[in-house]
């Protein structure tokens, strides 16, 4: 009679655990479902009357739960970049990451930035990379402008959404104007800032916070 209660009560236990342990994996399959998996990609630009000093880059958001190659960067999941060309930053002529992330939070940058945003493909985000890789220099007809359209028209279905910045002369101020003709744009849309700020040289990252107080740091061009 002992052996058989006991028996009974060890058949009851192991029923729990067995009703605990399917509850837990079904609330992990749950939260899985339940989030919201994407990569989205904006592109901003800034312009500023006066001065006419501009600046255009690229922002990733990368929530999901991979990590991904990106050029030379390896971006982590739930990681938000930043990333446009400089031709003013003395210690490299080319790609930078995270420097506009920072300048707006620690900086007060860009104070009337505009942008447009779409969620983008794994594949779209392989062709992006490859353009990077390709594409990490700056010269006067090859400014952060051009960067800026050049990717985010790299990745557009539809030709109406895509972006201009110029003919002869390209400039953030005309990105400026081409992101607000669009029916959807924001205005000083927030980005996360990030601590891996620098740029990629000969397939190795430097991490460095260039100085962006100066005059030099900055031209009418769109650096």
């Amino acid at each position: 009679m002992f052996k058989s209660n006991v028996l009974k009560r060890i058949s009851v236990l192991f029923l729990v655990t067995i009703m605990l342990a399917f509850a837990s994996v079904s609330n992990i399959f749950a939260f899985a479902l339940m989030r919201d998996d994407y990569i989205l990609l904006e592109a901003y630009s800034y312009y500023q009357d006066g001065d006419g000093y501009g600046h255009s880059w690229i922002t990733i958001t990368n929530n999901t739960y991979y990590s991904y190659d990106l050029g030379h960067y390896y971006l982590v999941a739930g990681e938000v970049i930043t990333i446009s060309i400089w031709g003013n930053i003395p210690e490299h002529m080319g790609i930078w990451y995270n420097v506009e992330s920072y300048a707006i939070d620690e900086l007060d940058y860009y104070d009337g930035r505009v942008s447009v945003s779409k969620i983008i493909s794994e594949d779209d985000l392989e062709e992006i990379s490859s353009y990077l890789l390709s594409h990490n220099f700056w010269n006067i007809s090859y400014n952060c402008s051009c960067f800026t359209k050049d990717i985010w028209n790299l990745v557009c279905d539809d030709p109406d959404d895509e972006l201009f910045c110029g003919w002869i002369l390209n400039l953030p101020a005309f990105l400026c104007d081409s992101i607000k003709s669009k029916s959807t744009y924001y205005v000083n849309g927030y980005i996360r800032p990030s601590l891996m700020i620098g740029y990629d040289y000969n397939e190795t990252f430097y991490g460095i916070i260039p100085d962006l107080t100066g005059s030099s740091s900055f031209s009418s061009g769109g650096s």
